[in-house]
Parts: structure tokens; sequence; C-alpha cells
């Protein structure tokens, strides 16, 4: 819980470039100034939900062309390693989605 205050004065020029980046990264101006201040950056990816949601997409097709071929319905390359690395680039975006 945070429970400490900080307070700093902005010209109205600065004040307005803070409001401008944290409406861009969809942020309060206090979780803005944190994150900037703790990681000297914030991060915004813009359309990060339809690139989550195409990569979903594309491992279901990956899981299902995999299903095809151990039932020898389809013959294709072993697809484990494209799983594999799918699955990590998952994971570094929900990572920085949630930095």
């Amino acid at each position: 819980m945070r429970k400490d205050g900080i307070r700093f004065r902005v010209s109205d020029k600065e004040l307005n470039i803070i409001q401008k980046k944290r409406k861009k990264a969809n942020m309060s101006i206090s979780e803005y100034c944190r994150k900037m201040t703790i990681y000297g950056r914030v991060l915004v990816i813009e359309n990060m939900d339809s690139i989550l949601y195409e990569l979903r997409k594309i491992g279901n097709n990956i899981n299902q062309m995999t299903l095809l071929s151990y039932q020898g319905k389809i013959k294709i390359t072993n697809l484990d390693n494209t799983n594999k690395r799918l699955a990590d680039i998952y994971k570094s975006l929900i990572d920085l989605k949630k930095d």
C-alpha cells in the first residue's frame, strides 16, 4: 500500500507534455511518473490486444497442425520448437504489458 506522497512543481508546458504522454500510455499521472522514475521509460505498445489475439490464433493453428501430424493425416516437420518459440514470444509480450 502506498502511504507516502511526493510533490513537485512543473511548468504549464511540462504538465501538458506529461498529460499527453500519460494519456497515450493510458495511465494516471501518478502511475506514469512512478514508472518513469523507477524504470526510466514507459513502453506503449499500440494494438497490444490485437497482437496477443493474433498470436493465440497462430498458436491454435500450430496445435491443430501438430495434432493432425500425430494422427498421420498430414506430414509436416516437427513443430515443437515453433510452439516453444511462440510461447516465449507470448510470455514476453505479457510481461511487457505488466510493466
